[in-house]
């Protein structure tokens, strides 16, 4: 072997030494930062203060947008500053701290991340837009103004129990994370300067600094216009008439949500609901007093919902709502939703209608993987439900009993 051959092996090897280490490097990397954002997910209410946990939920929740582009929210909360100075402002402000983070626990959905990031503030991610990160913030202020201390100590500082909260949203608010993170710390900021129980909506200037409360919303969906709220393309596989996927879609669409739940490890509910006595409405109204209440139930369940969700036409009158919750959450979700359309006048020509839903709600993982096997389920818990009365949410368990023997003969996925 030449001199020059041996040079010419050496070099390759050299050149392979390196790529392999370039390789080995990369996959270090990328495991050590998938195990960081995996302890991040489920660090929830720390005992310390963690902000890089944080940070890194939000790049994870970047890297994913190549596969699955959607928009997300990030809530930050805290304590308005201020402690009375005749109790023990460490010992006051300690409980005061646990009781935001139970406050914030029962306000967000299981799947939602939650993280303390400071020593009185808590960094929340929503997958869902500013509309739906208003209504959630909305909720918290709820929540602990609720949870406030006794009376005794109200009088001693009408402010020991008041929280800000601040809200900055993935893309309008930054395409980054440093951006989206200093974005809702200057909404945070503008909602503790704005006083107690305020909060701040971020814009694309926020800089971590006090800026104002403007925000980018999207469009709302009206009875006018169900599809308001939704890009041009993307409107051919909706009903006109509520703005929800159309059944012939449903199929393909569903087994991909289900999948993407399963590959993610998070939980996911479903639920299967329909007007109660349509047909009398139908008989009464006519088919545009239908169209009405669809129009009206539709819009209001679009600005109600996360853009995560997915609210489909099913079979006849029947709709399905895909959430990404456990099945307690998505019990209480649906409960929550038929007390709102309950509440609700609905108008068509000179009448005022009041109309209920009834719904049956089966879940993953608690009742199968498979997204036919789900749809069975809920199916026979809405049976159940219009059985025994409607106006009524009843949940899937083993051994339920469908009333009637011919569901086998139903089509179903």
């Amino acid at each position: 072997m030449t001199l020059a051959e041996l040079l010419v092996h050496l070099g390759q090897l050299v050149l392979v030494s390196v790529i392999v280490f370039i390789l080995l490097c990369a996959l270090t990397s990328y495991l050590r930062f998938q195990h960081m954002a995996g302890r991040a997910r489920s660090s929830g209410e720390a005992d310390e203060p963690d902000m890089e946990s944080y940070h890194i939920l939000v790049v994870d929740l970047l890297g994913s947008q190549h596969r699955e582009p959607t928009v997300f929210s990030l809530v930050m909360v805290c304590l308005h500053p201020g402690a009375p100075s005749s109790i023990p402002a460490d010992e006051v402000r300690a409980k005061l701290r646990e009781r935001l983070g139970l406050s914030i626990r029962s306000s967000i959905r299981e799947s939602d991340f939650f993280v303390r990031v400071e020593e009185e503030s808590y960094g929340i991610l929503l997958r869902a837009g500013s509309d739906v990160a208003k209504v959630v913030a909305e909720r918290i202020v709820a929540a602990a103004q609720k949870d406030a201390p006794d009376a005794e100590a109200q009088q001693k500082s009408s402010a020991m129990m008041a929280i800000n909260v601040g809200v900055a949203t993935y893309p309008q608010d930054g395409e980054k994370a440093a951006a989206l993170v200093d974005a809702v710390r200057g909404a945070l900021n503008d909602a503790v300067s704005s006083g107690p129980y305020a909060i701040g909506e971020a814009n694309a200037d926020s800089t971590g600094e006090s800026v104002g409360n403007v925000s980018v919303d999207r469009p709302r969906a009206t009875p006018e216009n169900p599809l308001a709220a939704v890009p041009a393309g993307s409107q051919a596989m909706l009903d006109s008439n509520t703005g929800f996927l159309q059944y012939s879609h449903l199929d393909k669409v569903l087994q991909k949500k289900i999948a993407q739940y399963r590959r993610e490890e998070t939980p996911v509910s479903l639920v299967l609901f329909e007007i109660d006595h349509i047909d009398r409405y139908r008989d009464y109204y006519g088919d545009e007093g239908i169209v009405a209440i669809q129009r009206q139930v539709g819009s209001h369940l679009q600005n109600t919902l996360r853009e995560g969700d997915l609210l489909s036409r099913f079979e006849n009158d029947q709709y399905l709502l895909i959430l990404g919750c456990t099945h307690e959450n998505g019990l209480k979700t649906a409960r929550r939703l038929a007390d709102q359309i309950k509440a609700m006048e609905i108008h068509h020509d000179s009448a005022q209608l009041t109309v209920t839903f009834t719904a049956g709600i089966a879940s993953y993982p608690d009742h199968g993987r498979a997204a036919r096997k789900l749809v069975e389920y809920a199916e026979i818990a809405l049976d159940v439900a219009k059985a025994n009365g409607q106006d009524r949410c009843v949940g899937y368990e083993l051994g339920l009993e469908l009333p009637r023997e011919d569901f086998a003969a139903r089509q179903s996925y």
